[in-house]
């Protein structure tokens, strides 16, 4: 059968045309709903836009630890962007860091590091969708302890922020 696939011009090593058809759709889908989140986020929450010093900050922090990332392999590198979306998102909120991240990556990647500008957005997207999914889970935990109105962030409310950080650095690394 292999031998039937290469005649007709598929080369050893490409992957099978629904492997192929799955990478491209979410190549195409993974930017289009971090996009979308982040504009709803940010339409439905307008607070955003009282913080643009927070905005600022983040949007700085973005750039820089995109832009010097530690490599780990030739390939591989880590960033610390887990700083600015999880600390961002409990000092500024998600909808400020969303959209700190969001046109952070897409500048530092496309405009710094001279990815394409479609990667940069795969990439924008991908951060965008994970913090966001990511505040959500430490949403429904900080209102189970109780969170009802009161500030997040004391010491009972250690388990939400610890999901938070988990469930960001799961998705964030899973949606790659």
């Amino acid at each position: 059968r292999a031998r039937a696939d290469l005649s007709r011009g598929a080369r050893c090593g490409d992957p099978p045309p629904v492997i192929a058809l799955l990478l491209s759709a979410y190549a195409r889908l993974v930017p289009l709903a971090g996009t979308l989140l982040l504009l709803v986020g940010a339409w439905l929450e307008p607070h955003w836009s009282g913080r643009l010093i927070a905005f600022a900050a983040l949007f700085a922090s973005t750039i820089g630890f995109r832009r010097y990332q530690l490599p780990v392999t030739k390939y591989g590198a880590i960033s610390l962007l887990h700083v600015v979306a999880v600390g961002g998102a409990l000092v500024a909120g998600p909808e400020a860091t969303g959209l700190a991240l969001f046109f952070g990556l897409i500048a530092a990647d496309w405009l710094v590091m001279r990815k394409e500008l479609r990667v940069a957005w795969i990439n924008a997207g991908r951060e965008s969708l994970a913090l966001f999914a990511a505040y959500g889970c430490f949403a429904w935990a900080a209102s189970a302890l109780g969170a009802d109105g009161t500030p997040a962030t004391g010491p009972d409310f250690i388990p939400a922020m610890t999901l938070l950080l988990l469930t960001h650095f799961v998705l964030s690394r899973g949606l790659l």
